[in-house]
């Protein structure tokens, strides 16, 4: 057995969630339910360890199209150069075009 499906055994029998992708999705499972052929040691790019920071991923696009569409219904555009919030539009311009990849950090 490789090592990927190993962990995915110990962290279950460890308590901690393991998931399966399903239809697209990411599910909670217990592999011990899935027939030998979808296990771990059989499927393994199947499978993962449900992290701490999984369901702020899946979300993150939501997020992202949420913050776009309050930059344009609240950008301000005026120039002056004292305009807090000209300078917090840059910003989320900046932060934005770091999300969809056109900027680097």
């Amino acid at each position: 057995m490789n090592d990927h499906p190993r962990q995915i055994w110990k962290a279950w029998l460890d308590g901690q969630t393991v998931q399966f992708l399903a239809d697209g999705e990411w599910k909670d499972a217990e592999p011990n339910h899935y027939p030998r052929i979808q296990q771990p040691q059989c499927l393994e790019g199947y499978w993962r360890i449900k992290s701490d920071v999984t369901p702020l991923i899946e979300v993150v696009r939501e997020l992202l199209e949420d913050l776009e569409s309050r930059y344009i219904e609240t950008h301000c555009g005026c120039g002056h150069p004292a305009c807090k919030c000209c300078k917090g539009d840059d910003e989320t311009a900046r932060l934005i075009a770091r999300a969809e990849g056109k900027l680097e950090q």
